[in-house]
């Protein structure tokens, strides 16, 4: 395969004047070091111990209705997960077909030592009943190491006739922070 010279001659010099070698200077804040598997961001540098999520859609999908995102480190070593989301309650159909959900559980893990990739992992759970879910609501849990800041940027949220809140699933969008503790 022939390589046109001008983009040889730029891996020529991306390898021999790497980013924060030779001279040049090293980024001031996080550098993104590319994406593992789930499509989420890898990051490492000066705040290599926190990330975030936008869910789903940075989740991988399950193919049962949930995502799961993967916390992994800028080594590639997963340090815990976010399961996204199921439901205590059965769903219902609201009255444009959508399926409605009287509340949301995410499930968070985490390594007990995220710098021992070998530790016991530990499991926690965020649930948001339905009438907690207007955006900029916030909660938070801890699992392992690791504590995970959940805050609803969208849910639509009905009331049926006798009062009970449902969020319509396929409406909810969540972000989720995580840093080490």
């Amino acid at each position: 395969m022939k390589i046109p010279w001008r983009i040889l001659a730029l891996l020529v010099a991306l390898t021999a004047f790497g980013t924060g070698c030779n001279g040049w200077p090293a980024p001031s804040g996080p550098t993104y070091v590319g994406n593992q598997g789930g499509g989420y961001p890898v990051y490492s540098g000066p705040n290599a111990g926190s990330w975030s999520f936008l869910l789903p859609q940075d989740g991988t999908p399950n193919g049962d209705g949930t995502v799961t995102a993967e916390v992994v480190d800028a080594g590639g070593n997963t340090l815990g997960e976010i399961d996204f989301f199921s439901s205590s309650g059965a769903p219902v159909t609201g009255p444009d077909g959508q399926a409605l959900v009287p509340d949301v559980l995410i499930g968070v893990s985490g390594l007990a030592d995220v710098a021992d990739p070998t530790s016991p992992v530990d499991s926690n759970e965020i649930d948001l009943a339905a009438g907690e879910l207007a955006p900029g609501a916030s909660v938070s849990a801890q699992a392992g190491q690791l504590l995970f800041t959940v805050t609803v940027q969208q849910a639509n949220v009905l009331v049926d006739d006798t009062g009970q809140p449902y969020v319509d699933a396929s409406s909810l969008e969540v972000t989720v922070d995580v840093s080490v503790v």
